[in-house]
């Protein structure tokens, strides 16, 4: 309740961290075991669920820590920002070369930076940021389908529809 709400509030406020790659497997067995507990819904599967998911967070909350006291480079730090500005943009009209001006950099280079400090591309992590939004509008407004593309930032419903599927597996 409480205690999570907490833990939330402090990781709203820096969104961005990496796991260290001998550490991964701990973060995907965790959310392996939440899906787990989530899928059988066995006697006492919240608490579980609760259990795992406060090992998570936790997690989660002490390699933020870490990472606020070691300076980032400046790649890093641009790409940490341009995500950010992404989060926060998604819905305008965002390319490559328009964020690469934005930040005085050749398109190239920006992309390089941005892939290696993400793990995705500048193109994949847009699009993922606004499916992410569009799904939250389809799942609590009766916004139209084309609507809800043109308010994510997709200028053509049937591209939206495209890369709804294609991620998703539906229409």
């Amino acid at each position: 309740g409480e205690q999570f709400k907490s833990y939330v509030d402090i990781l709203s406020a820096h969104k961005y961290f990496r796991i260290p790659k001998d550490r991964i497997n701990i973060f995907h067995g965790l959310i392996r075991q939440i899906e787990a507990e989530e899928s059988n819904k066995e006697k006492d599967y919240i608490n579980m669920e609760k259990f795992y998911l406060g090992q998570l967070l936790i997690m989660i909350l002490r390699y933020r820590e870490k990472e606020q006291t070691v300076k980032l480079s400046y790649s890093c730090q641009l790409a940490q920002d341009a995500a950010k500005y992404i989060n926060a943009n998604y819905n305008k009209e965002l390319t490559l070369e328009s964020m690469a001006e934005k930040y005085s950099v050749n398109a190239d280079y920006f992309s390089k930076i941005f892939k290696k400090a993400t793990g995705v591309g500048f193109s994949k992590y847009l699009n993922a940021t606004r499916l992410s939004a569009a799904q939250e509008m389809l799942a609590t407004t009766t916004v139209s389908i084309t609507d809800v593309a043109l308010e994510c930032g997709f200028n053509d419903s049937n591209y939206f529809i495209q890369v709804f599927k294609k991620v998703h597996g539906m229409t």
